[in-house]
């Protein structure tokens, strides 16, 4: 089911954040930078302060989080972005349920929620070497815009990528 992140899901979605993105980029930080990385961006605190101007779906499975997506404004200085255009922040799933569906399903409720329906334009980074994000992605409707070194440590680039949403008839 997905849903809106309640108050009481922060520590499992801050456990569920922190162990998809160890699993996902964790050979490519040393372990200190790793540490303060998850501590700085995939915490309890962090995500506190994140919901004060984000917002985030989490997919559950019984009494677990399957993964979550988190989206709003763009605070891209590299990036030229209008009013109204909303960004991906994140689309993290846990490991053991990645293929299954759960990523196209948080990023079609994503896409549907009424802060991103009425943008113009939706952005999103992705690593350049995450095949299976990207395809999901271009099946929504999403284009190539340019790349970035953003996140540090990660060996590769980080893909820009844009979906004008009046050109949308949401395909997936």
């Amino acid at each position: 089911m997905i849903r809106p992140v309640e108050p009481s899901d922060l520590p499992a979605l801050a456990e569920l954040a922190a162990s998809s993105f160890a699993d996902a980029f964790g050979d490519t930080f040393s372990p200190e930078h790793l540490a303060t990385e998850l501590q700085e961006n995939r915490s309890e605190s962090y995500f506190e302060r994140a919901l004060q101007h984000d917002t985030i779906l989490v997919d559950t499975g019984g009494d677990r989080l399957l993964g979550y997506v988190q989206f709003g404004d763009p605070e891209w200085p590299d990036v030229k972005t209008e009013p109204g255009d909303q960004v991906i922040h994140r689309l993290y799933i846990a490991t053991n349920h990645q293929g299954q569906g759960v990523g196209r399903q948080l990023l079609q409720a994503a896409l549907g929620h009424p802060r991103v329906a009425a943008a113009g334009r939706v952005w999103l980074q992705v690593w350049e070497h995450n095949l299976r994000a990207i395809r999901l992605y271009e099946s929504f409707g999403f284009k190539m815009h340019g790349t970035t070194k953003y996140l540090a440590g990660t060996k590769g680039d980080e893909l820009i990528m844009v979906k004008t949403m009046e050109d949308s008839a949401h395909a997936n």
